[in-house]
């Protein structure tokens, strides 16, 4: 995958993603590039499906604060994959993130995706708002499939 942003200033960033392989220990390793005006740095991830699952049974702290999983639900998604939500804890926001990990039928693929958003505790249309968000990013999430 291979993202180009130019923006109005002039300015511009790149970032390139790349499946690397499987390995041994069935952990997947993935490549990435990242490049802007000022220079360019090469990062290597590598991730096991289980080790990802298992983060989604606590509460995870973020800079926004502290996200913590809501319970008995879970994003409705096929087999091979699991789905999260969780609500944020924060003195001044209210938000929430909808969590999924996804493997090919082929056990070739993996990806982690999250949709992430929040208001402020004082705006007036914050349970609304909340709502709207969730409705999206769980259809956002429901709908990714490997191509």
């Amino acid at each position: 995958m291979t993202y180009f942003l130019e923006r109005d200033d002039g300015g511009w960033v790149a970032f390139a993603l790349r499946l690397l392989g499987r390995a041994d220990d069935g952990s997947w390793m993935v490549g990435a590039d990242f490049k802007n005006p000022a220079g360019e740095i090469a990062v290597w991830f590598r991730q096991e499906r289980d080790a990802l699952l298992s983060r989604a049974s606590g509460p995870l702290d973020g800079p926004m604060g502290r996200l913590s999983p809501r319970r008995g639900e879970l994003l409705w998604l096929a087999a091979n994959h699991r789905g999260f939500i969780f609500d944020l804890h924060n003195a001044g926001i209210d938000g929430l993130a909808c969590d999924a990990v996804y493997s090919a039928d082929a056990g070739d693929r993996l990806a982690h995706v999250t949709a992430f958003g929040c208001i402020s505790k004082t705006n007036p249309r914050r349970g609304t708002t909340l709502t709207e968000m969730e409705g999206v990013f769980r259809a956002i999430l429901e709908s990714f499939c490997f191509l």
